[in-house]
């Protein structure tokens, strides 16, 4: 919008905004420019926003211009959907240009963490390793969908630039990680021979064997389906049942 004020004599006159300004917005700056009558040539300087004002030395014949621009405020929630829910703690620290401001998500029973009234500015949000979970995704969405991100699910980083007036959610998904237990029974029970297996959970690790009343424990292990073989079956033995 635009107000005129003409007629006005030579002097110094000081424009304010009223604090605070409409909710949800800030004031982001105050630029003016002055200018004689039919001159192309002006000056430019900016106002105060912390006193949300500016003070214009008028002339003779000179023609002042000065805008106020407000910036509507933004929002972040970072939301945590853990499979399955059993309310672990999740540790992330939301990152801008005032510092880092530490905080943990449950889930169900503190999903979600709000950070309102934000301008349009680069944030971030990162997650802290856990003990028998993996973080499998980072997925963002936006009511305007003019923010944009950098998402490093690896290194459990998020990176945001929100937009004016954006509201971003973000939702961090972690799955705990399962064991799995290979046991050996023999009828009759004989600790003597070695049976040999391969597996397809640990490739690196190769086969492994395991006599009667042994096991082969494989821990943190990522959701998935896997394949147990047993090979090599020693002369006079075989497989029973599983």
């Amino acid at each position: 919008s635009l107000k005129d004020f003409t007629g006005l004599t030579a002097g110094q006159y000081t424009i304010s905004e009223d604090d605070p300004a409409p909710a949800g917005y800030q004031l982001r700056y105050i630029r003016c420019s002055v200018s004689t009558d039919n001159s192309n040539d002006y000056v430019s300087f900016f106002g105060d926003t912390a006193t949300r004002s500016v003070t214009v030395d008028m002339g003779p014949n000179e023609r002042a211009h000065c805008t106020f621009v407000n910036e509507k405020l933004g929002s972040i929630t970072i939301v945590k959907d853990a499979e399955p829910a059993d309310d672990t703690v999740f540790g992330f620290g939301f990152l801008s240009s005032s510092g880092a401001a530490p905080f943990v998500l449950q889930d169900p029973t503190k999903p979600s963490q709000l950070v309102p009234d934000l301008p349009a500015d680069r944030y971030g949000v990162v997650e802290a390793p856990q003990a028998g979970w993996v973080l499998n995704d980072i997925r963002c969405v936006s009511t305007l969908g003019t923010s944009a991100y950098d998402i490093d699910v690896a290194a459990g980083t998020l990176g945001i630039d929100l937009a004016a007036g954006d509201d971003v959610t973000c939702t961090f998904v972690n799955k705990k990680l399962g064991t799995i237990i290979i046991g050996k029974t023999t009828l009759p029970a004989d600790i003597g021979p070695q049976f040999e297996f391969t597996q397809t959970i640990a490739p690196a690790d190769g086969t492994f064997t395991i006599n009667h009343g042994g096991s082969s424990v494989f821990q943190e292990v990522l959701h998935g389906q896997y394949t147990v073989t047993e090979i090599n079956v020693p002369a006079g033995w075989r497989l029973r049942n599983l």
